[in-house]
């Protein structure tokens, strides 16, 4: 069935990729990726990978034809693996290694500038086999190891905290150490913020369980009079391979 996405209609951040495709993560193919990218006049398309000190990667590209973006998406993408995992045996000679892209991990960057059609990447080597040295082959390896020894699955989820900051003004009055559990607005200044936070995860595709603000509070002291004040959200319990991705994006 043929798909259309107006090039001149927004796109929600509050859905996901696949919901536009009208296709569960798993079925997204090369295919419904490029017919998105050409209805939607996508221009760039950023191939995203984590290397070996644990950073998240970018690799971006403008395709050029349709039968480069499908070449990409299929083939992958050569990159120099000495660099991304320096010092972790990859011989500069014999350091190409290729960045594959998970179909199903593809996500509208909210952040650019340009129409950017991101996606998450695994590593294989110049023999074509899952780099040993990539996070995400560890990973993956792990749950399957586990899968096949003791026949459960491991399944994970990722919170993530963090301390916004501000001017401390006559009106924060309210603020207090150990207090700030659970707090709403305008007990807490970082209520809005952390659920744009939320419904941007989830428009990604990040399944979430909640967020709320937590128990952190740090009072101001000159010369920078800043309050600082922690949040938390917390994703949803998934799959160790998802749950990580999860926690990535």
């Amino acid at each position: 069935m043929e798909r259309i996405y107006p090039a001149d209609s927004p796109v929600p951040a509050e859905r996901p990729l696949p919901e536009l495709l009208g296709l569960a993560p798993e079925d997204i193919t090369p295919e419904d990726l490029a017919d998105f990218v050409e209805a939607r006049r996508i221009q760039l398309v950023s191939l995203m990978h984590v290397g070996g000190d644990g950073w998240l990667k970018t690799l971006d590209f403008v395709p050029r034809s349709r039968a480069h973006l499908l070449d990409v998406i299929r083939a992958g993408e050569r990159a120099d693996g000495s660099s991304l995992f320096k010092d972790m045996g990859i011989k500069s000679g014999a350091s190409d290694i290729v960045l594959r892209p998970r179909p199903g991990t593809a996500f509208l960057d909210p952040f650019s500038p340009h129409g950017t059609l991101a996606m998450l990447c695994s590593h294989t080597g110049r023999d074509g086999d899952p780099l040993p040295e990539s996070p995400d082959t560890i990973v993956r390896r792990a749950y399957a190891r586990l899968q096949e020894h003791l026949g459960v699955d491991l399944w994970a989820l990722g919170e993530v905290e963090y301390f916004l900051g501000k001017r401390a003004t006559e009106s924060d009055i309210y603020g207090q150490n150990e207090r700030g559990y659970h707090a709403t607005s305008p007990f807490v200044f970082g209520e809005r913020l952390r659920r744009e936070a939320m419904a941007l995860l989830a428009g990604l595709g990040v399944r979430i369980r909640y967020d709320h603000s937590e128990v952190g509070y740090v009072e101001p002291e000159a010369p920078e009079n800043l309050i600082w004040e922690q949040h938390e959200v917390e994703l949803a319990l998934s799959p160790l391979p998802a749950a990580a991705d999860g926690a990535l994006v």
